[in-house]
């Protein structure tokens, strides 16, 4: 069978000649003689034959080399006479000749099979062999010892050509052999296969031959039993991988990585998903694992926030996620190739949404709380999270550019994200005095009330706080009570700040600190440029506009890597105007508006004097002033009234010379008229006032909606274009008041009407937000309320302008989502 299952082989791989010559020499005793007295000669003589890879093509070689001489040997005893001389035994090659022909004879007989007409390459002849003696195949332990299946060792045998000598008998057969040492074979062989094992003092292999080890699962898959042992993610080859264990009669045939997709697609794609995607692990950029992973970071830090974490494993949820949207995706290519294919329509199915983590608790989720940009000093500034106890980088991470870094106020960052004022400012409610504690406990409603309240403003909202817990809970704490050095790490925003290379020049959570180390970064020569352009820039006590236009900036120090910039603008100090340079732009832009209007009463000092002279006539009415404060207050207040009038005008404020000229003409052309038109309403507003304390049956309420409508000094609080409405105001009062006292029914029906509005309206008022936008909105609500009232209560008088529970209900709703925005 062994034989046969060789030559079946052959005719597959094309050496059926040769595979019939070494099949029959293998049905043969060894047809080299090695006589005692003459070894030396017999070694040499059979040198000539020898392959240096082959034992079975060494006997290849001694057929072709008799083969080749045969027509020359013509009678027996020159036959018998060539193999003795190469030491050959005559009968063994002769019987080795009958064997072959009777083979050819068979196979002629069968049919089907062609002895191939070139010569044979190596491996066709050795993978023919390699079939027939899988038993036989061994693999190197140590100089020439194989290990075989089932755990046997074996030798080469040593009239092997595949038996390594020791140096000295090398030397000594190699010795006047010089054509032998190129043939030679190194100390070390990997795999062989061998015609025969021989057991006498140990096991040995003999009439053996290299092979290579691939051939193997080629031709013998089903004697093989593969492992798949180690998968893994390879982040190198973008491949979820696993080592392939092949083995044959327990010899390790291969032992390599292939991806694991081909065996178990379906486990592939689970480690594929878990380390590459939940892992981030994945080098190929993808933005939807940048969003999903700043998600995550957001819920882990929100759910340190609550008293239990409504989702124990944010991994597994990412991974059931990924698991639902991906299969037989195991690779950077595979997933690449599915977003590319559902980019069109559906560009964003592998992004998380806060449902797909959270569940059901997602409604308690504000991912608005934990934006992935803030606005500081006028830039978008990127922010990350990250939920690593014990690390630098846990919590909050703001990337600051250098500039802004020397000019923003440390103030700013402490309160800039929604989501950590409630734990910050429980922790510091936790760190007050027992003293100051035990009026706003207990702590955590309380915190959470504040932190919905108190509006972000950045550097003033402690002082925020502070007022709010007076107002709201009648606690007065001071400001140095209120530890903010002390918050843990996660509470307080980690810094880096960029290069312009936007890589970090330093990292920490203290700003003042940051700055020190970065001082390295502001040349000497920068400090004597800002010193020389405030020398050709700044001017002192101006009267007027003399300096030219102003640039929004200008760069004062291009020779560092960060260059100096600077921010003119007008300021007001000791009631003088500067011209200065200032360091930051919300600086500039805060004290600049404030200097033109400086600049501008200066400019029309006189004209502002003719004014105030006129508002001396208010003196009448001093006596009717004296129910809301001091008399002298009444025209100081009006000239207040009318200069903030005067110098409200529309953004941008001017930059240029001529536009402060025509600003100043704009406004000196308004003066005319001004304070008679002041001191006629002021004059109404006083006598209905008078008039509607002394009322004689007032309704409920109305001295607080007296005191709300003017609040005192109201000269202060109500813009001059408004004050023309308020008589009217006054005198619905004292209408509602008359009314109410015939039919009180009728008045609560009215005032049930209102009331919702009220509430709402009082709401908004005390959120007190920052946005401009949103005080203007409730500044209009304010009017628009009263005018409903009038519509209400004194309809005959008229209303300055539509109004209906449909516009109030819209306005309303306006101002609510500006608070929110």
């Amino acid at each position: 069978p062994t034989i046969g299952r060789m030559i079946l082989q052959a005719q597959h791989e094309g050496a059926l000649r040769e595979v019939l010559i070494i099949a029959a020499g293998l049905s043969i005793q060894d047809p080299r003689e090695r006589p005692a007295d003459r070894a030396e000669a017999a070694a040499a003589a059979h040198r000539r034959f020898q392959h240096p890879k082959s034992d079975f093509l060494t006997l290849l070689n001694i057929w072709e080399a008799y083969h080749d001489s045969l027509e020359s040997l013509r009678t027996q005893s020159q036959m018998r006479k060539f193999c003795k001389t190469h030491f050959l035994s005559y009968p063994r090659v002769r019987e080795w000749r009958d064997i072959h022909a009777q083979l050819v004879l068979a196979l002629e007989e069968m049919g089907g099979f062609t002895e191939n007409d070139s010569p044979a390459e190596y491996a066709a002849i050795h993978r023919a062999i390699l079939t027939g003696l899988w038993s036989n195949v061994a693999v190197s332990k140590e100089r020439n010892m194989f290990q075989l299946g089932g755990n046997r060792q074996a030798m080469v045998f040593p009239g092997s050509i595949l038996f390594t000598r020791s140096a000295e008998n090398q030397a000594r057969q190699d010795r006047g052999d010089a054509d032998q040492k190129a043939a030679r074979k190194p100390a070390r062989l990997k795999w062989i296969v061998a015609g025969e094992r021989v057991e006498t003092s140990r096991l040995f292999l003999r009439t053996a031959a290299e092979i290579e080890p691939r051939w193997i699962p080629e031709l013998a898959p089903h004697l093989c039993r593969s492992e798949y042992l180690e998968p893994h993610w390879d982040a190198r080859s973008g491949r979820v991988l696993a080592r392939e264990r092949m083995t044959l009669n327990g010899l390790v045939v291969t032992d390599h990585l292939v991806p694991l997709a081909k065996v178990n697609p379906a486990q592939a794609t689970e480690i594929f998903i878990r380390s590459a995607l939940v892992g981030e692990e994945l080098t190929d950029p993808c933005p939807f694992l940048e969003h999903n992973r700043q998600l995550r970071q957001k819920i882990e830090i929100w759910q340190t926030r609550l008293r239990q974490r409504v989702v124990p494993d944010l991994d597994e949820a990412m991974f059931q996620f990924y698991a639902k949207r991906l299969e037989k995706v195991s690779s950077s290519a595979e997933l690449g190739r599915v977003l590319h294919e559902r980019q069109s329509s559906e560009p964003a199915f592998l992004r998380l949404a806060p449902s797909d983590l959270l569940g059901p608790h997602a409604i308690e989720f504000d991912a608005q709380a934990f934006p992935d940009t803030l606005p500081v000093g006028g830039q978008d500034v990127s922010v990350d999270y990250a939920y690593a106890p014990g690390e630098d980088r846990d919590g909050v991470t703001m990337r600051l550019p250098f500039t802004l870094a020397q000019v923003i106020e440390p103030g700013v960052l402490d309160w800039a994200v929604p989501g950590l004022r409630e734990p910050q400012i429980l922790h510091l409610l936790q760190a007050l005095p027992k003293a100051l504690r035990r009026g706003l406990m207990p702590l955590a409603p309380k915190a959470k009330e504040m932190a919905d309240m108190v509006p972000a403003k950045g550097q003033g909202f402690l002082a925020a706080l502070i007022e709010f817990v007076r107002r709201q809970y009648g606690v007065a704490i001071p400001a140095s009570a209120w530890k903010i050095d002390m918050l843990p790490a996660h509470l307080r925003p980690r810094l880096e700040v960029l290069g312009p290379d936007l890589k970090p020049l330093a990292e920490g959570r203290d700003l003042p600190a940051l700055r020190e180390q970065l001082a390295r970064h502001i040349e000497a020569d920068q400090a004597r440029a800002w010193q020389q352009a405030a020398q050709g820039w700044e001017r002192y006590g101006l009267e007027a506009w003399s300096f030219g236009d102003l640039p929004e900036s200008l760069v004062i120090a291009e020779k560092s890597d960060f260059p100096l910039t600077a921010f003119p603008g007008l300021q007001i100090e000791a009631g003088e105007i500067n011209l200065r340079l200032f360091r930051r732009r919300e600086e500039a832009e805060s004290a600049h508006p404030l200097g033109v209007q400086g600049l501008l009463g200066k400019v029309l000092k006189k004209e502002l004097a003719w004014m105030q002279k006129d508002l001396r006539a208010l003196a009448k009415y001093r006596d009717l002033y004296l129910t809301i404060g001091p008399p002298e207050e009444l025209e100081e207040t009006a000239f207040e009234n009318l200069k903030q009038y005067l110098f409200d005008t529309p953004k941008p404020w001017p930059r240029t010379q001529a536009g402060f000229a025509v600003l100043v003409e704009e406004t000196r052309a308004r003066l005319p008229g001004l304070a008679r038109q002041l001191i006629e309403w002021t004059s109404q507003i006083l006598k209905f006032r008078h008039e509607t304390l002394l009322c004689p049956r007032p309704y409920p309420r109305m001295k607080s909606d007296l005191d709300q409508l003017l609040p005192r000094p109201f000269l202060r609080h109500i813009p001059f274009l408004r004050l023309r409405f308020i008589p009217r105001y006054l005198k619905a009062l004292i209408v509602r008041a008359e009314r109410a006292a015939v039919s009180p029914a009728k008045d609560q029906d009215k005032y049930r009407r209102v009331q919702p509005y009220l509430v709402v309206w009082a709401r908004l008022s005390s959120a007190k937000a920052s946005n401009s936008l949103f005080r203007e909105k409730m500044n209009s609500c304010r009017w628009l309320l009263e005018e409903f009232k009038v519509s209400l209560f004194a309809q005959e008088l008229g209303t300055a302008e539509p109004v209906s529970p449909q516009k109030l209900e819209r306005v309303l709703a306006e101002a609510q989502n500006l608070m929110e925005a």
